[in-house]
This record gives C-alpha cells, sequence and structure tokens, in this order.
C-alpha cells in the first residue's frame, strides 16, 4: 500500500516529464491550447515516459499550480477489489471458462487485490487474453454482480484540460501547499485502509463499501469477522438452554441449605 501511495506522488521531474510526453503526443505548440481538452491514454503516455501508469497518473493530477485539470474519468481509474473469499476465486478460476482467465490474468498482472482497490487496465487485460476491451468490461461487470469481486470503472473517455498555455516543461512549478493537503488526506485513506486490513473488527465489506463512498443493506455473513461473530452467537445459543436447565437445579439447591 505504501508503494502504491508513493507512485501517487512523483517527483518533479517525472511530472515535467509526463507534461512533455502528453504536449509530444498532441503537438501542443509552447504558448498554445488553453482551455482546449485533448483525450487521454495512460498506456501511450505510460509508454512514451516509460514509467508506470500508476506514476503517469499521479503525475497528470499533480499541483501544478492551476497548470492542467483531469475530467472524472482520469482522477479515478479502474479499481477491483476481490470480495470473495480465496476458495472461491480459485473455484472461478477453475471451472468458468469465461471469467476464470480474467481472473487469472488479474493476478498475475497486479498485487494487492485481496488486500485494497487497486487500478487495473483493462486494455493490458483484453491485450494479455486477445479478447475485446468490452468484453473485459463485461466480465468484471458480471463479476461484480455475482459479488465476486468490487470494479469501479472509470471513465470511459478521460480528458485532459490545459488551463493556461502550453508552457516549457523544464519551468514546471509543484504547489507545496496543495501537494501537503493531498498527501495528508492520502495518508489517511492509507490508514483507513490498513485499519480494515489489519485491526477491523466490523464486517469488511461495509467497510469496503463505505470506502467507495457507498452503504450496504448489512452484514455481510461472508468475511472472517462477520463468520467469527456468527460462530460466537451460535455457540451462545447453544449454551443458553443448558443454563436455562440449570437454574431451576441451583435455586433448589440453594433452598435446601
Amino acid at each position: 500500500m505504501h508503494e502504491r501511495m508513493r507512485s501517487s506522488f512523483p517527483t518533479l521531474a517525472q511530472v515535467r516529464r509526463t507534461y512533455q510526453a502528453f504536449a509530444d503526443k498532441h503537438r501542443i505548440a509552447l504558448g498554445a491550447g488553453a482551455f482546449e481538452a485533448y483525450a487521454l491514454d495512460l498506456r501511450d503516455l505510460a509508454r512514451r515516459t516509460e514509467m508506470p501508469a500508476g506514476t503517469v497518473n499521479g503525475a497528470l493530477t499533480a499541483e501544478l499550480d492551476g497548470g492542467i485539470a483531469l475530467s472524472d474519468g482520469a482522477r479515478t481509474p479502474s479499481r477491483v477489489l476481490f470480495r470473495a473469499d480465496s476458495a472461491t476465486i480459485y473455484r472461478t478460476r477453475v471451472e468458468d471458462q469465461v471469467r476464470g482467465p480474467v481472473l487469472e490474468t488479474m493476478l498475475r498482472m497486479y498485487g494487492g487485490l485481496f488486500e485494497e482497490p487497486s487500478i487495473v487496465d483493462e486494455e493490458a487485460v483484453a491485450m494479455h487474453l486477445s479478447i475485446s476491451v468490452a468484453k473485459v468490461r463485461s466480465i468484471l461487470k458480471d463479476l461484480d454482480r455475482d459479488k465476486i469481486l468490487f470494479y469501479h470503472p472509470r471513465n470511459d473517455s478521460p480528458t485532459v484540460t490545459l488551463l493556461t498555455p502550453r508552457r516549457d516543461a523544464a519551468t514546471l512549478v509543484l504547489n507545496k501547499e496543495a501537494l501537503q493537503l493531498r498527501e495528508e488526506r492520502a495518508r489517511k485513506r492509507l490508514e483507513a485502509m490498513a485499519h480494515f486490513s489489519f485491526r477491523l473488527k466490523d464486517c469488511r465489506e461495509l467497510a469496503v463499501l463505505g470506502y467507495f463512498g457507498e452503504t450496504g443493506e448489512g452484514l455481510c455473513g461472508r468475511c472472517d469477522n462477520c463468520k467469527r461473530q456468527l460462530a460466537a452467537d451460535s455457540i451462545v445459543a447453544e449454551a443458553a438452554p443448558r443454563w436455562g436447565n440449570d437454574e431451576p437445579a441451583k435455586k433448589k439447591t440453594a433452598n435446601a441449605r
């Protein structure tokens, strides 16, 4: 998780490199492009800059003191978190000939899918499996509907808008105050996920829904915490009649005394 957080806050050199690659891709001349929207292809920019897509996304969302603005799709790339237990994931991988290969590919390409929402690239998964991107997204939506995983897709058409005329990348500077504020917010989210992974005693599914800003209908009954609570309740329920039957005997013994 800490590594993913670091990738969200690239160095100034990486920000300048990304800005230059973006301008070169769209052939934006110095002093031009103000208030114009350009299509964003993170995968292509990652190839051009030779940096991970997560780092490129972080560079584009960096605080450039009013330099660029991203559409919501670019600010929230697709994320996946496995919702079912490992046994269900394994069974789906082995027995489901349609959805299994997608799960297998994501497990090979991305780490931490059981621990936290992870950025995924549907295009890369589709290319690896030699199927269409639309098919990958359809399968992920189906897996989400069956509560095997959480899938939050990004906007299909993310854009970048230059809020100022294109500048020389070498002169770009970061807004330190805004950067510190975003880092503080990210740290709190990281602590919340650490609490979810290691210390949370409540329903994990409700916690994940809350992470995404959603609410659940009640305890899931499937996560380790719910199962532990259900087991404890079952023990209490089984023991209750025995305690009730013993009560008259205790009173009789006390009266005999």
